[in-house]
């Protein structure tokens, strides 16, 4: 084997520029498609859009959480 990874062709900040735009987007994509299935899902939209306060909350902090691992040294 002896084959090692080569971070000349792609820089490390490329890497962690690419880390951290997956783990936005997938944040982002996640939070809007359970946001939309639950509003389609509930009676009332006003208070299906308050119960979204939580999961919006949880997301921001497991986005940031993320992003500090990304930038950990």
């Amino acid at each position: 084997m002896g084959r090692a990874v080569d971070y000349a062709v792609v820089g490390t900040t490329t890497i962690a520029r690419i880390q951290l735009g997956a783990i936005v987007v997938g944040h982002l994509v996640a939070t809007g498609d359970r946001t939309r299935s639950l509003v389609a899902d509930a009676p009332g939209a006003d208070r299906a859009t308050r119960v979204q306060y939580p999961l919006l909350g949880a997301m921001v902090s497991l986005t940031c959480g993320a992003v500090g691992l990304v930038f950990a040294p």
